[in-house]
């Protein structure tokens, strides 16, 4: 029961049995196990464990080698690993903290949903006393405005303005694809990113894309959203604005450009994207979208 004898068992390889079938199934197999059964000598009860570097070296392998890196296998192992540290309050205490970090600051695509999922179940005053109610506040808040614009979701519906006042409601849009494209006049970013948009729409405008543009700029200062259309000839979107920014209720856009790709049903199929790779991300992105439309409906 001591700490020295559970680093020396930590240490014992994890024994795979054989297995039967192809080279591919056989694989498939090991790779299971091996995964199933890889924290099976350490002892996660023991409190000295959180002193040590091994522990993490571990933790670390797993998630990164022993994980696919999509957002719900991920969800699974940090949850695994973290229903395993419970006995061990400071270790538990160390990795809620340090894995709800690591995901805050992720620039990877969707995985803002695993910042969602662990302040979702794991930050509470229950279970995380140590934070303060400051923190917390601030943790569920960034939550919330996550929540809604996560990869899988639909979409919240807006209704802006386009220049003389007509209004245009995003559910009311018919298209089979809807880029939804939030910008500023004075953006630097908006002024490299809108002429990919540009010239990618120019070559799909006749297959079903749609390109929904929202000025984020409000009040007095909505008349330069107008100058700037013209400026970035984006004539041929669908343009709008409004002018005491209602939208944001529903959506929170802390900077520019922000760009979603939704589906006819106004899911999100993607954002975060770099918007000078517009094209490619635009093409894999439909052939997934229409691969998954093509799979069989499960029986009941």
């Amino acid at each position: 029961n001591s700490l020295f004898s559970n680093l020396l068992n930590s240490n014992w390889e994890v024994d795979i049995p054989e297995y039967e079938g192809t080279k591919e199934e056989v694989d498939l197999k090991k790779f299971y196990f091996f995964r199933n059964h890889y924290f099976d000598y350490i002892d996660f009860k023991l409190p000295g464990l959180i002193r040590t570097p091994y522990i993490d070296q571990r933790i670390q392998y797993y998630i990164d080698k022993l994980t696919p890196q999509n957002p719900d296998s991920l969800i699974l192992s940090l949850d695994f690993i973290l229903d395993k540290l419970k006995p061990n309050e400071e270790a538990w205490k160390f990795y809620v903290s340090h894995f709800l970090n690591v995901y805050a600051k992720n620039k990877y695509i969707g995985m803002d949903g695993i910042y969602v999922h662990l302040a979702d179940k794991y930050y509470t005053k229950e279970l995380t006393p140590w934070v303060d109610e400051d923190n917390l506040g601030k943790i569920k808040k960034n939550a919330d405005e996550l929540r809604p614009i996560l990869i899988g979701k639909k979409m919240p519906n807006l209704t802006t303005f386009k220049e003389d006042g007509t209004p245009v409601t995003l559910y009311d849009i018919k298209a089979k694809y809807v880029l939804v494209v939030f910008w500023a006049p004075d953006c630097g970013h908006c002024k490299k990113s809108m002429p990919f948009i540009v010239d990618y729409y120019k070559k799909v405008k006749d297959k079903g894309v749609v390109v929904y543009s929202i000025c984020t700029k409000g009040g007095d200062k909505m008349k330069t959203c107008w100058e700037g259309i013209k400026e970035k000839n984006m004539e041929e979107f669908i343009n709008t604005a409004d002018e005491y920014q209602r939208y944001r209720k529903n959506i929170n856009i802390p900077t520019t450009p922000k760009v979603f790709i939704l589906d006819e049903n106004k899911k999100i199929l993607i954002k975060d994207f770099t918007v000078e790779e517009i094209e490619k991300v635009m093409d894999e992105v439909i052939k997934f979208n229409e691969k998954e439309k093509d799979k069989p409906m499960d029986k009941q």
